[in-house]
Parts: C-alpha cells; sequence; structure tokens
C-alpha cells in the first residue's frame, strides 16, 4: 500500500500577473503582505508565487508561497483590493526570550578611581 501526497487544489501557476496578498496570523496578530504574483520554478523549492510589492524597497523581505508545502486557503481577494487573497492557517509560537546584555569587562564592584 503507498501513500500519496494529497494534489494542492489550485496551481500556484494560474495566479502569475494577478495581484495577491498574503495573510497570516502568529499569536493572534494579522499580518498582510500584497503585490503582484510571480509564478517561477525553482529548481530547490519547486514551484513557487513570488509575491512582489507594487513598490521595491530596498531591504525588503521576500515573501513567497512553495506549492509543495502551502497550507491554507485561497479566496477572492475584494478585502484588500486585489484579486486574490492567500490566507495561510494560524501558527502559534512561544513569545521570544531576552537576551541579557553582554557583560562589561570592567568590574563592576571595583571602586571607582578618582584624580586627587
Amino acid at each position: 500500500m503507498t501513500t500519496e501526497t494529497p494534489k494542492p487544489k489550485y496551481a500556484l501557476r494560474q495566479f502569475d500577473g494577478r495581484t495577491v496578498a498574503l495573510e497570516f496570523s502568529q499569536n493572534a496578530h494579522t499580518f498582510v503582505f500584497s503585490g503582484v504574483g510571480r509564478y517561477e520554478h525553482d529548481p530547490k523549492l519547486g514551484d513557487v508565487l513570488r509575491i512582489l510589492p507594487a513598490e521595491v524597497l530596498d531591504g525588503q523581505p521576500e515573501v513567497f508561497i512553495q506549492q509543495d508545502t502551502w497550507r491554507g486557503t485561497v479566496w477572492r481577494g475584494e478585502k484588500y483590493d486585489v484579486d486574490f487573497l492567500f490566507v495561510t492557517e494560524p501558527v502559534s509560537l512561544p513569545a521570544p526570550t531576552q537576551v541579557p546584555p553582554p557583560k562589561s569587562k570592567a568590574s563592576s564592584t571595583a571602586p571607582a578611581k578618582h584624580d586627587s
């Protein structure tokens, strides 16, 4: 008996050149990234839909949806004035922990020197 991977409902190719928004929730906060979808086949990732923002800024993160790992639903995009809305399954991540500041090289218990 073989187990087959379920086929995705949507081929990312059909969203190429269309305006799309990606809505994802993390720890009760919702985030949205929108732009134009560009379909491509990446040798390492497989079929992907890159979401290119209307205005590209230096240092802007690249957002893409990978066909084989995408988990969510696709809706008409009226909510964000786009053609299609991709909604991911909610994610619950642990709260970030604070990193203690580095210890200074000078000992904090040493008495301060005063010039007389």
